[in-house]
Formats: C-alpha cells, sequence, structure tokens
C-alpha cells in the first residue's frame, strides 16, 4: 500500500480524485484495513466465515465508497472504520436474514434488552467480571456443548474442523451450537439482570 494512505483524510482524497489508479489504490486499502473487522463482526454476529466474510467486505466497502463518492458520508460525523462497521454490520445481518432457516444466537446475544453500543456491549462482554459469569455457565452445560462452544467461541475453530473433532457434519455442529447457545442465554439470564441492576 502506498504510504500516502495513512488516514481518512488520505483515503477520501484518493476515493475523489478521479484516477483510476488512486481509486484501485484507495480500494484495495480498505479491504485490507477492514477483514479483520468483518471476521470478527461474523464470528459476533453470525454467519459463516468461508461464506461471508469476502461477500461482505467486498459489498460494504463498495457501500462505503459509493457514499463518499456521493457525499453521503461526512468525516465529522463519525471515524471511516466506524461508519464501514456500520455498513458492514447492517450488510451481514441482511445476507443471513435472506438466508433460509437462519437463527443464530450469539453470545451478543446473551446481554439483556440495554440501549448499549456496539462498542459498550464488546467492552462488556470482554470484562473479566462477565467472562467469568460466561465460563461458569458454560460448565453447567452437557460435555458436548462445551466442547463447541468452547472451540468455536474461545478458539477460533471453523466449524469443518469441529465436526471432524467430534465425528459429526458440519449442519449438525451448527444446529448443536445453535441449541447451546440458547442454553448459554438462558442461564445468563438472571445473572445479567443482576449484574445491570447492581450498576
Amino acid at each position: 500500500m502506498p504510504s500516502a494512505l495513512h488516514s481518512d483524510e488520505s483515503v477520501i482524497r484518493y476515493l475523489n480524485s478521479g484516477n483510476r489508479l488512486q481509486i484501485d489504490q484507495a480500494t484495495r486499502y480498505l479491504l485490507e484495513q477492514h477483514r479483520k473487522l468483518v471476521i470478527g463482526l461474523i464470528r459476533r454476529v453470525g454467519g459463516d466465515l468461508e461464506q461471508d466474510t469476502e461477500a461482505v467486505l467486498d459489498d460494504a466497502t463498495a457501500a462505503l465508497i459509493g457514499h463518499i463518492q456521493n457525499g453521503q458520508y461526512r468525516a465529522d460525523m463519525a471515524k471511516l472504520s466506524t461508519y464501514f462497521q456500520a455498513i458492514a454490520r447492517n450488510t451481514l445481518l441482511n445476507r443471513l436474514r435472506k438466508r433460509r432457516n437462519w437463527s443464530a444466537v450469539t453470545l451478543m446475544d446473551t446481554l439483556p434488552e440495554m440501549p448499549l453500543s456496539l462498542e459498550d456491549a464488546e467492552a462488556l462482554i470482554q470484562s473479566k467480571e462477565v467472562q467469568d459469569k460466561v465460563a461458569a455457565a458454560i460448565q453447567q452445560l452437557d460435555p458436548v456443548c462445551r466442547e463447541v462452544l468452547v472451540r468455536y467461541w474461545l478458539h477460533d475453530q471453523p466449524m469443518q474442523e469441529i465436526g471432524a473433532a467430534l465425528g459429526k457434519s458440519v449442519d449438525a455442529i451448527k444446529q448443536r451450537n445453535h441449541r447451546c447457545m440458547k442454553q448459554l442465554k438462558t442461564l445468563l439470564a438472571p445473572t445479567f439482570k443482576d449484574w445491570f441492576h447492581k450498576k
């Protein structure tokens, strides 16, 4: 990547330059900068890393570029990465809604209904107090649930690997992950209610 692309302002300047080479450079820069963000989003919200990563990354980047070039994006309202995150999340959710029989329950969904921003919710999930409560709740689940959740959420193993290790199909592991997360949400509901009440 060219060293000139080191700030939101330089990316916007390249994208609005009308120069095909600079636009291509800025596009590649955005794709590289946001890949990890999209992967993390898919792991939190749900979806298939292999199936959704490139599609969400490409679609959200194209939408971001369109917003920049037509003046819809305003730098005084949000950083590019924050703006991109909102677009990527909506893009992913739209893909998942269109996917028949999709019903993902993620760790984020174990939180009670509270007016939290994505950043605040993520910070809460990462706090030691909450992680300890989640770990204790996971220990109450059956051994297969514990293994699936630990492998998927803590060790970031793909569904294919987990299926191979447990001798089950990818679809079976996805269904089991969904059921286990629902059980975990039920176990955590009173704990989180008390936790928020204390705050």
